[in-house]
């Protein structure tokens, strides 16, 4: 984004230059920013996601075990699960709309990601179960004390340990989405 922006830059100095505006072009100093390789993580198999999903149904916490399989099987981002609300779930259908950063609820990253997701009849069967145990009348995914939750603490108390038990490396909850899109 830099270079580009330092480019269209550039392109209006020269212009500014040429019509004798301005007599130097600083731009024409700058280097391009060279572009970092940047880490993806590690994107699990089809047979290590269905590990995960086995080993964080032995959870004791009814919600764990929900949270992993709606990641995994719709492709969630982990802000979109962390903010979805009860009214967002009808029988086998997911409307997602919101998402959490930070603690604050907002809009999804994109307008594209607003959608209407079909879920399995196990998935839904098991948001079913969570609903009735549940303490929130709003949000699908609290804590204790009614908050909401954070990606890095669910990410330590829930996918983590899963890994851990399933016996398959380490991933984050961006893997799972990796993973249900390398399947589509």
């Amino acid at each position: 984004t830099a270079n580009q922006v330092i480019g269209t830059l550039g392109r209006a100095l020269s212009f500014f230059v040429m019509k004798e505006y301005i007599t130097f072009n600083p731009c024409r100093e700058l280097a391009p920013l060279q572009p970092k390789d940047t880490d993806q993580g590690y994107t699990p198999t089809k047979a290590e996601v269905a590990k995960v999903v086995e080993a964080a149904a032995e959870f004791e916490d009814l919600w764990k075990t929900a949270l992993v399989k709606l990641c995994a099987e719709l492709g969630l981002r982990i802000s979109e699960a962390l903010a979805l609300q009860w009214t967002a779930v009808r029988k086998d259908q997911l409307f997602i709309k919101r998402s959490v950063v930070q603690g604050v609820v907002g809009r999804t990253k994109t307008k594209g990601s607003e959608r209407a997701l079909k879920m399995s009849q196990s998935l839904s069967r098991m948001l079913t179960e969570h609903r009735l145990r549940s303490a929130s009348k709003d949000y699908v995914f609290v804590n204790e004390n009614g908050n909401l939750l954070s990606a890095s603490d669910v990410l330590k108390q829930v996918l983590t340990p899963a890994c851990t038990a399933a016996n398959v490396p380490q991933f984050g909850w961006h893997g799972l989405r990796r993973a249900y899109i390398t399947e589509l």
